[in-house]
């Protein structure tokens, strides 16, 4: 009976309460991590073109990009737009959209960024899992 009292009212090493905090706080820093969503963007590049008045930019995209309007947003140096498809040609696409001075310059090629989608950690593993990782 005095040995079992004993083992009771022994105290927990710090060391071990402190490695157990540790472990604890990784782990849902972990599951935040996994969890939290972030947009995918794919770049391509962009020519300038002057149509009746009007500046379009033509992107050339593969067919592993399609499709592009998703979320009809795209960036052009940082600088975010709202594009509307005026026509599909083969792999190029034709946006409109209302451009700044300084990039309206008829044969100007700029650096397009587009959202292709949202998703986290979590799903691109599952997804990764799921096809193999070959």
């Amino acid at each position: 009976m005095y040995i079992e009292g004993e083992l009771l009212s022994r105290k927990i090493p710090k060391t071990i309460i402190s490695w157990t905090t540790i472990l604890i706080i990784v782990c849902i820093l972990t599951l935040i991590f996994i969890n939290t969503p972030f947009n995918i963007y794919k770049s391509f590049n962009g020519y300038i073109f002057k149509h009746e008045g009007k500046f379009y930019i033509k992107v050339l995209v593969n067919k592993s990009d399609f499709p592009i309007n998703n979320r009809n947003t795209l960036y052009i140096k940082d600088k975010k737009y709202k594009y509307k498809i005026v026509s599909i040609d083969k792999k190029q696409y034709v946006l409109d959209l209302k451009l700044e001075d300084s990039i309206k310059i008829e044969n100007n090629i700029v650096l397009v960024n587009i959202q292709k989608e949202k998703t986290t950690v979590f799903k691109i593993l599952r997804d990764k899992i799921k096809k193999g990782f070959g």
